[in-house]
Parts: structure tokens; sequence; C-alpha cells
């Protein structure tokens, strides 16, 4: 049987990583989304970017955690992933639900259109029917509504509704997901300053 003691696996990625959930029960999918998702800081997961001519570097920022309550983390991999879709999903070129999401330059956009997929609608109502009440994953309306008259249907519990997300349908060069840090001789993060994505600005700030 699986052994889910912590020291076993660095994380749960790491868990779901060594045993698929096609190899589990239902009691074993259970018990490992009532571990819950892992959330850690990831500070070495950054992305060099260009705008308007400046270079700078964008990080990911742990209050991302609270605002999408299905991504997770893993700092082994260094990179980002849809928890439900990443317990369900088996397909290698599913970036969230397999390979991991490292592209900070269009976090924002991503995140978007991976909660609008059809296919992680079906994953957050597998995850949902496993999980405790205080775990359950929220899904949008809009998104919901069109996934009704598709989507296979599953005994336990119905799906969460929030309010609608705005879908972005072109580049967010403005990208307010990630902390921004302009590149100078020596990189330094400061608290306070200009935008570096503005004309004149030679410092950062924590969006």
């Amino acid at each position: 049987m699986m052994n889910l003691g912590q020291s076993t696996y660095h994380c749960s990625i790491c868990l779901v990583r060594e045993n698929p959930v096609e190899t589990l029960s239902g009691t074993m999918i259970a018990k490992v989304i009532e571990r819950g998702r892992p959330t850690p800081p990831l500070p070495l997961l950054a992305k060099e970017c260009r705008y308007k001519g400046k270079v700078f570097t964008r990080r990911f920022k742990s209050e991302n955690y609270m605002r999408y309550n299905w991504l997770s983390g893993c700092e082994l991999e260094n990179k980002l992933f849809c928890w439900p879709c990443f317990v369900f999903s088996s397909d290698p070129s599913d970036t969230w639900g397999y390979k991991g999401f490292d592209g900070l330059s269009n976090f924002s956009n991503s995140v978007k259109t991976h909660m609008n997929q059809e296919l992680h609608l079906l994953n957050v109502e597998k995850y949902n029917c496993y999980a405790p009440k205080e775990k359950a994953i929220l899904v949008t309306p809009d998104t919901a509504g069109h996934h009704l008259g598709n989507r296979r249907r599953f005994d336990a519990a119905a799906t969460l509704v929030a309010p609608p997300v705005e879908t972005m349908t072109v580049e967010d060069e403005d990208d307010d997901d990630c902390e921004i840090i302009p590149h100078s001789e020596v990189l330094v993060e400061l608290i306070e300053g200009d935008d570096p994505r503005e004309p004149d600005s030679d410092a950062s700030i924590k969006m």
C-alpha cells in the first residue's frame, strides 16, 4: 500500500507523480486530496522579460495561492500546477496538469485560459467528489453553464459556484500576479519605486 507519510515524499506533487491516480483506490485518492495542495513560496521561480526596450525579472508571488484555490507548486520541480488537474490528468502534453507551468511572462492569461477549459472543469468536479467540504474548489458560473451540456455526471456532490472571472484574450503586458524586478548592474529588490515598464523608471514595486 502507498505510504502517505510526510517523510516519504517531498510534497503531494511528488507523491502523485510517483503514484498516478489510476493506480489508487478511491480511499487512497481521498487521502491524497485530504493532505491538501502544496503551496511553497518558490523563490527561484523567475522569468526574464522585455517590455518597451526594458529588461526586468518577473517573480512568482505566493499570494496567488490565496487568489486561485486550485493553484499548487513544487519546490523540487520549481513549477506551478493545477492541483485537481495534476491529480486526475495523465496527458503528458498538459502544462498545468502534468508538465508544470513556469512561463511567468504570461501568467494571468494562462491561468484564465486554463480555468475556462472543459478538462479543468471536469477535473475540478472529480476532485470535489473526493474532497472534504473545506477543500472544495470553486467554478465560475459562465464556464460551468457551458460545461453542463457536455460534462460527465458524477453521483457525488454538485459543483460549487463563485463570482465570474474576466477572460483575457490578448497578451497581459500588465500582469499583476507576479512581482516585477528590473535589471541593473546588480539585481536589487526595492520596496518602493516606479514601475520598470514605464519610461524613465529605475526601480521596482511589489504588485
